[in-house]
């Protein structure tokens, strides 16, 4: 007489093992996302606008970079990208108003001429070059306009002064030639009808 065993593992314990090897393996990898973390650096960004000196209705944007938490840490280099919030159309995009790169203090400026007078919203965003957003900053200020709206465009839809004279030229010719046949027409009507 032969006896045979085979044996299966149960389900519960097969559980219990799984369960055990991936809670051990989160434990291991949670200091190392804690140390990552911690080493990564937190930049913060603050936006001033000031007028120009001397009546100019320009305006002044200074972004200032800087990192809390790695001391010593490179602030040259980073792309900074201003911007102002269009309230009036709901839901538009920020206008890009320009940007420039920081300086070995972090500092980075641009200089910005209004388009339209009143308070405007404007927005800072430092990235890397990545593209990555490192830190935002935000001010609002009280903006005036020299600018008239769309000047430029319709100076260059304009005629020019030649072009014109002749197009006005041309209409009154037109404009004689139709007087001209219709006295024409209206003379031999009345000379057959009195005939």
């Amino acid at each position: 007489m032969t006896w045979s065993c085979t044996s299966r593992p149960r389900p519960g314990r097969l559980l219990a093992l799984a369960g055990g090897v991936i809670g051990a393996v989160l434990v291991a990898a949670l200091p190392l996302g804690t140390a990552a973390s911690a080493a990564a650096p937190r930049a913060s960004l603050t936006l001033s606008a000031s007028a120009v000196t001397g009546g100019s209705p320009k305006v002044d944007l200074v972004a200032r970079l800087g990192r809390s938490s790695v001391r010593g840490a490179k602030l040259a280099g980073v792309k900074v990208t201003f911007s102002v919030e269009v309230t009036e159309f709901q839901g538009a995009p920020p206008l890009v108003l320009g940007s420039a790169t920081t300086n070995a203090s972090g500092t980075a400026r641009i200089t910005y001429e209004p388009t339209w007078t009143g308070a405007q919203h404007l927005v800072a965003a430092a990235t890397t070059a990545a593209g990555s957003t490192l830190a935002t900053g935000a001010t609002t200020f009280t903006a005036r306009s020299d600018v008239t709206p769309l000047a430029n465009e319709l100076q260059a839809t304009r005629p020019d002064g030649g072009i014109g004279k002749v197009v006005v030229g041309t209409l009154l010719a037109i404009v004689v030639i139709l007087w001209i046949v219709l006295i024409t027409v209206f003379v031999r009507v009345r000379r057959s009808a009195s005939a």
